[in-house]
């Protein structure tokens, strides 16, 4: 298992810079509503493509994506997706609270580590 959560380092790096940039970048888009997300999609496109945090979160997620497929040559996807998860589960809360200042509560704690566990025991099985 350990040489399973090794190997998905980068994607999780990568992806999860991407996820924190692209939360960052999206703020852009704070003010747009959905008709005018509708009605002009070419100023919505315009606001994406032209901040480098969104712009940036691509590209890393893109590079994500090439490390993630050179885990799943290498590992069931039954194997590999559940330990990605369960390792998103606990790390993405620490970092939305870390980097993002997002709030953690009690509950979404305890939901996350029910949740991370249950993923690490359908890996394992």
């Amino acid at each position: 298992m350990f040489k399973v959560i090794l190997q998905a380092l980068p994607v999780l790096i990568f992806s999860y810079t991407a996820q924190v940039l692209m939360k960052r970048g999206a703020s852009v888009l704070t003010g747009v509503t959905w008709e005018q997300f509708i009605s002009q999609p070419m100023r919505v496109l315009s606001l994406i493509v032209f901040n480098w945090q969104i712009m940036l979160g691509f590209v890393l997620a893109g590079i994500g994506a090439m490390f993630y497929l050179f885990v799943l040559s290498r590992y069931d996807l039954g194997v590999i997706f559940p330990v990605l998860g369960a390792l998103g589960f606990l790390l993405l809360p620490l970092i939305s609270w870390l980097v993002l200042h997002e709030p953690v509560t009690p509950g979404r704690l305890v939901g996350t580590m029910i949740i991370a566990a249950g993923m690490l025991i359908v890996a394992r099985g």
